[in-house]
C-alpha cells in the first residue's frame, strides 16, 4: 500500500464512484480500480460494495476512511513542515473566519502579521461557520476564527479562547420600541425580523427561545446571509429587527441602528481560534494566534 492510496480511497468514498473519482483525480479508471483492490487486499476486508450506479462503503470501509482521512491530513501537514524546514520560507497560512467575528480584531492582526513577516502569504476566507468547519476538517484551512460551540460539538477540533462576545437585538433608532426600556420576548411577538437561514445556530437559538415561551417563533420577513453588509442596510429606516454581536455594534450604529434591551435574547458565547486537534501548527499560525490573543486582551482591557 502506498501513501497516495489514501487520497484515492478518500476520493472514491467522496464521489461514490470509481469513474467520477478517477476524473477528479486525473488518473485512469483501471489505475484507480487497481489501487482500491490493493487497499482492500492489505486491509483484508471489503471496503466497498459495487452496484450499478457506483460504490458504497461497507462498515469496515467507513471505519477505514475515518482513519485514512486523518492519516492523509497528517501526511499533508508533515510535507508542509518539511518544505518549510528545507526552504526556510514562512510559506502560506490559510485562515477562515465567520461574519460575526470582530472585524477590527481580524484586520488588525492580519495587518500586523504582514508587516512582521514580509514573506508570508495569506489566504483568507469569510464563510458561514458550518462551511468553515468542513474546510478545516478537509485540510483546506489551517485555522478558523469562530465560536467555541462549534469546536465543542465537532470531533477532532481544538479551541483557544480569544474573547467573550454577546448578541443583542438591534433596530433602527426610530423604531417604536426604542426608548421603552427593558423588553420581554412577548413585547417582540408581533415584530418582524431580518435573520439568517434556519441552518445557522443563532437563528435556531432564537426560535427555541420563542417556543419556550409559547410563541410561534420569529416572524422572519427577510432571510439574509449572516453578514454585516447584507443585514444592516436592510434594517436601517425600517420596522424590522435583527441581531448584532458586541463586536459589530460600532458598525451597526454607523447604519443608524441601536440596541433594544431584550435580556431573553442576549446570547453569550466564547470566540476563539479553532484548529484540527493534534495538527501541525506552523510558526506563522502560532504568531497569528498570539497577535489575535494580544489584541483581544487589549480590547477587553479597554
Amino acid at each position: 500500500m502506498q501513501i497516495q492510496d489514501f487520497e484515492y480511497l478518500l476520493a472514491v468514498a467522496e464521489h461514490a464512484s470509481i469513474g467520477r473519482a478517477s476524473q477528479a483525480l486525473g488518473i485512469s479508471q483501471p489505475a484507480l480500480t487497481k489501487a482500491v483492490h490493493r487497499i482492500e487486499t492489505d486491509a483484508g476486508l471489503q471496503l466497498f460494495t459495487r452496484h450499478a450506479k457506483g460504490v458504497l462503503l461497507t462498515e469496515a470501509g467507513r471505519s477505514f476512511v475515518h482513519r485514512g482521512r486523518k492519516i492523509w491530513l497528517e501526511y499533508g501537514d508533515a510535507m508542509r513542515e518539511m518544505q518549510q524546514m528545507r526552504t526556510g520560507q514562512l510559506g502560506q497560512l490559510r485562515v477562515g473566519f465567520s461574519p460575526s467575528v470582530s472585524e477590527e480584531l481580524v484586520v488588525t492582526a492580519f495587518w500586523q502579521l504582514i508587516q512582521e513577516r514580509p514573506a508570508a502569504r495569506l489566504q483568507l476566507r469569510e464563510r458561514l461557520i458550518s462551511e468553515l468547519i468542513e474546510m478545516l476538517l478537509a485540510g483546506t484551512l489551517d485555522l478558523i476564527l469562530a465560536p467555541a460551540s462549534e469546536a465543542a460539538t465537532t470531533e477532532g477540533l481544538s479551541f483557544q479562547s480569544l474573547y467573550a462576545d454577546r448578541f443583542h437585538v438591534v433596530s433602527d433608532r426610530g423604531h417604536p420600541l426604542q426608548g421603552r426600556g427593558t423588553l420581554s420576548l412577548h413585547d417582540l411577538a408581533r415584530e418582524q425580523w431580518i435573520l439568517p437561514g434556519t441552518h445557522v445556530r443563532v437563528r435556531q437559538w432564537i426560535t427555541a427561545e420563542y417556543r419556550k415561551r409559547g410563541l410561534e417563533g420569529p416572524d422572519v420577513r427577510v432571510e439574509a446571509e449572516f453578514g454585516r453588509v447584507s443585514m444592516w442596510p436592510l434594517a436601517r429606516r425600517s420596522p424590522l429587527l435583527t441581531i448584532c454581536s458586541v463586536a459589530g455594534l460600532a458598525e451597526a450604529r454607523r447604519h443608524e441602528l441601536e440596541v433594544l434591551p431584550v435580556p431573553e435574547l442576549e446570547i453569550a458565547r466564547d470566540m476563539g481560534v479553532i484548529a484540527r486537534a493534534g495538527a501541525w501548527r506552523s510558526p506563522l499560525a502560532e504568531r497569528l494566534t498570539a497577535l489575535l490573543r494580544a489584541n483581544a486582551g487589549h480590547a477587553q482591557g479597554n
